[in-house]
């Protein structure tokens, strides 16, 4: 047997790993529940929010960033670059880990 197979990765590493499956999770769940209209899901929010999931929802977010109120953009401003944030982050904690041997 190859050594690199026994190499286990830190208890660190599976931490991290479950918060980004949970954080996936409820990406899609948000989206799933967005794109699907779910009464359930939906009744929290006001009329004018109604609006702009229904328009992104048809145009795949560019409408819905570019006709959204000055005080919901900044919030999706701060969204946006916290999800590419995570998104990068994910893609070098995977590259270092298989680096490491962690992953086959």
């Amino acid at each position: 047997m190859d050594e690199d197979t026994n190499i286990k990765p830190p208890v660190w590493f599976w931490v991290i790993a479950i918060v980004a499956l949970l954080w996936n999770l409820m990406g899609f769940w948000d989206w799933y529940n967005s794109i699907t209209m779910n009464a359930n899901y939906l009744k929290n929010f006001d009329a004018e929010m109604l609006g702009y999931l229904k328009a992104m929802a048809i145009s795949f977010g560019y409408q819905f960033m570019a006709s959204a109120k000055p005080v919901y953009t900044g919030m999706m401003w701060v969204m946006t670059a916290l999800i590419w944030a995570i998104a990068v982050f994910l893609v070098w904690f995977a590259k270092m880990a298989k680096g490491k041997g962690w992953l086959g």
